[in-house]
């Protein structure tokens, strides 16, 4: 039999017609935009890739995913108008991180140190409180082994130990905006030596506390969360906030479980303070104390209504197309100055993939949904038997249980890409594909549209100053968003 290539017989004789076997499959198309912002979202939930500081200073991971870019807020002194300086890449980072993909930045309460996480787990801390565009390494990412169990799932900067001045909305008094100023206490856990730390969690399931200590040098403290089998070991999302009673922390792993903690950080000594012209003491220690709280499984979460004829009919099919985008626990609103908080909540994004799936027309849902818990302390009700058993402690009283109430879901006819609480916990910001952002009351989820009140503003845009939008970044001050397009 003779080969093809010596008697140059050409490959479409063999099967008819040159274009007989196109069989009209579109051509893969690279992940971009859009699609690659949730595909990033639903993988990672440290994924935050611009963040803007109290102190003016815009961070933003580069295009290509390996050096950080920052920008300031300056004035101009031609015409005197506010804008953003030229960019200013760190070297220090690339150099830090050996060239591995950036994934998450995040700035600590005061604006002066910015976190930036690799997809490896790798972190590194700078400082930028010298000058503008100048950086200080602090702490160097060789420190952390890198490995897809390392990667950094949620992480949390631990509060300064200061009160902090805030405004509440501002009046229209006598034709002049009169605002209202306060200091906020803020909630701990804190550094003794008030220094620098942050809460990070891992994929593989792993707590870690990064802290500074009096010397500057950096030390961690790692500790395993309790889950019930290796699957859950995998988590996806992890979200944190303080209370009074200690770090609220909500995981969500691969198999579709989220799981409540309650962390307590303990110092030893729980106050340091240097004493010049001797020798320092012992640093401060910390130690973890980890609470199982509770476990949820959202199934069933969608329910889209398919009309009168269907109405009994559920669709877990929605529950394979949702994603979790998405998690966040929200610390409540701010009841008093002194900084006593109402009650906190969880809030979860469910996002379905950007193409419409045809297989399934009609059980195309909205694009995102917006899933919430409401955390409440609930009494254990024991069985009456229990009461016939005598005890040596007469006035002994179970310990209140936590209970997560599901709140009315929001539906989202956008694609959602962040939230942000602002207004002391009052007001929820949510940003959309479109760069559109949506302002909800927190207690009731009710649209705020800024329109009802002409006597009272809670951002510049209401007094009549208008500014374009440009992707997506709250600023330190919760009154602006920086977006980045493209």
């Amino acid at each position: 039999m003779p080969l093809i290539m010596e008697d140059g017989i050409n490959v479409d004789d063999l099967f008819g017609e040159p274009n007989s076997l196109e069989l009209g499959l579109p051509a893969a198309s690279p992940i971009k935009g859009l699609a690659q912002c949730l595909d990033e979202m639903r993988l990672l939930g440290c994924c935050q890739k611009i963040v803007w500081s109290r102190m003016g200073c815009i961070a933003s991971i580069s295009p290509d995913g390996l050096r950080v870019i920052v920008r300031h807020l300056q004035c101009r002194p031609s015409d005197g108008k506010w804008v953003l300086g030229e960019e200013s890449s760190l070297a220090p980072v690339l150099e830090a991180h050996n060239g591995n993909q950036l994934a998450h930045l995040s700035w600590n309460e005061t604006g002066s140190e910015l976190a930036v996480v690799d997809c490896s787990g790798r972190i590194s801390i700078y400082s930028i409180s010298i000058a503008l565009n100048s950086i200080t390494g602090l702490r160097q990412a060789s420190f952390d082994s890198g490995d897809d169990g390392n990667q950094v799932v949620g992480m949390m900067w631990l509060n300064s130990q200061r009160y902090v001045h805030a405004f509440h909305q501002a009046a229209k008094v006598n034709g002049r905006w009169a605002y209202s100023p306060f200091r906020r206490r803020p909630v701990g856990p804190f550094h003794p030596a008030n220094k620098g730390a942050l809460i990070c969690v891992t994929r593989a399931g792993q707590i870690k506390l990064i802290y500074q200590n009096p010397d500057s040098k950096w030390a961690e403290l790692p500790a395993e969360l309790k889950n019930t089998g290796y699957s859950d070991r995998l988590l996806t999302h992890a979200s944190m906030t303080a209370t009074q009673a200690g770090i609220l922390l909500s995981t969500y792993s691969a198999c579709q479980k989220m799981c409540l903690y309650r962390v307590h950080i303990s110092w030893n000594p729980s106050q340091w303070e240097p004493v010049q012209g001797k020798p320092p003491g012992q640093f401060p220690i910390p130690t973890f104390r980890l609470i199982h709280c509770k476990v949820d499984m959202p199934s069933n979460i969608l329910n889209i209504n398919r009309g009168p004829d269907h109405s009994d009919q559920s669709l877990p099919f929605l529950n394979s197309v949702y994603s979790l985008t998405r998690l966040e626990i929200m610390p409540g609103q701010f009841d008093s100055p002194a900084g006593s908080t109402a009650s906190p909540w969880i809030l979860a994004v469910l996002s379905k993939p950007l193409h419409a799936i045809h297989d399934y027309p009609d059980q195309q849902g909205p694009p995102s949904v917006i899933v919430r818990w409401h955390l409440e302390s609930a009494p254990q009700i024991l069985h009456p038997k229990f009461d016939e058993v005598t005890s040596k402690k007469s006035n002994a009283q179970a310990k209140p249980k936590m209970e997560l109430r599901r709140l009315e879901d929001v539906y989202c006819d956008k694609y959602i890409v962040s939230v942000d609480l602002v207004e002391h916990g009052t007001v929820l910001a949510v940003t959309h594909d479109d760069s559109s952002i949506t302002c909800y009351d927190t207690r009731t989820m009710t649209v705020l549209n800024g329109l009802d009140d002409s006597t009272t503003v809670t951002c510049l845009a209401q007094a009549g100053f208008q500014y374009p939008l440009e992707t997506s970044g709250m600023s330190g001050t919760d009154r602006s968003r920086f977006q980045r397009r493209g």
